[in-house]
């Protein structure tokens, strides 16, 4: 026999009691028992939600900061451009290693885009014609060897300015010697675009304008030694002549050695290099 704990009515087996107590009873039970469940249900929806959220702002920051840095990159260049001196000391100072990095990037994929113009009209005197196929360079493999010696090339520099820093008895860091750098490729850079913009009106005169670059690369070197305090301008005009030879050295070397990564089929199969290449002419 069974009572109901509330009012004490006698109950036969299986029977529910139904005093306001024990309705109230089995009512308030469920409601309970359900309660985790939605708290779970509520919290993976928020869960779920959140994650798109997050992605969507961590997004958004990369995207601020990618514009942040071109928007220095332009007015670092512009400064540079109107006054190379006095602004590059004032970078020297102020430019953080992404703004400078990021010249230096600029620049290879510009001397990239040259080459790619050289490579394009040296192709097109070939014509159309099939049996020059195999004597014809690849513009995507010139564009990513370019951009990769020039690159390597500017890494062995910055080498060279930090051990330039060190004889001059000067305390400049790594990231100074790279700071001289971004200085010299913040109007070189733009330079070499507008070496490409010639050649594409007249090949001679691009042509001439690249080989004043050269020129223009030494004067702006000089000018971001001489932004270093402690450098002596008599001592940068010798540091300038040591990098130039140098940094010559250094791209014949990569663009020779490395000529069987980017050569036509033709002179692959010769195995030959661009030293063979010239000495068969000069």
């Amino acid at each position: 026999m069974a009572f109901c704990k509330y009012c004490g009515s006698e109950l036969q087996e299986g029977q529910l009691c139904q005093c306001d107590k024990a309705v109230a009873s089995r009512e308030v039970k469920p409601a309970a028992e359900t309660a985790p469940a939605q708290e779970n249900t509520t919290q993976t929806v928020a869960a779920t939600t959140a994650a798109p959220v997050a992605a969507n702002e961590q997004g958004a920051a990369i995207v601020k900061e990618v514009k942040n840095v071109a928007l220095k990159t332009i007015g670092n260049i512009v400064n540079l451009i109107k006054a190379p001196v006095t602004g590059g000391a004032e970078f020297m100072k102020k430019a953080d290693s992404k703004e400078s990095v990021t010249l230096i990037v600029l620049q290879a994929i510009f001397a990239a885009v040259f080459a790619c113009v050289l490579v394009g009209a040296y192709n097109k005197s070939f014509g159309d014609a099939e049996y020059y196929a195999d004597m014809k360079f690849s513009g995507v493999k010139i564009f990513v060897f370019t951009v990769l010696f020039s690159l390597i090339t500017s890494l062995v520099l910055a080498a060279c300015n930090f051990v330039f820093f060190k004889i001059c008895k000067v305390a400049a860091d790594w990231m100074m010697a790279v700071k001289v750098l971004a200085v010299r490729a913040a109007v070189l850079a733009p330079a070499l675009l507008v070496a490409v913009l010639l050649f594409a009106m007249n090949e001679g005169l691009g042509l001439v304008f690249y080989m004043a670059t050269v020129l223009l690369t030494a004067i702006l070197l000089y000018a971001g030694l001489t932004a270093v305090d402690g450098v002596s301008k008599n001592k940068a005009v010798y540091g300038v002549f040591v990098i130039t030879v140098i940094s010559v050295v250094v791209i014949w070397i990569l663009a020779d050695k490395g000529f069987g990564l980017y050569a036509p089929e033709a002179y692959k199969e010769s195995e030959a290099t661009l030293t063979d290449i010239f000495g068969r002419y000069y």
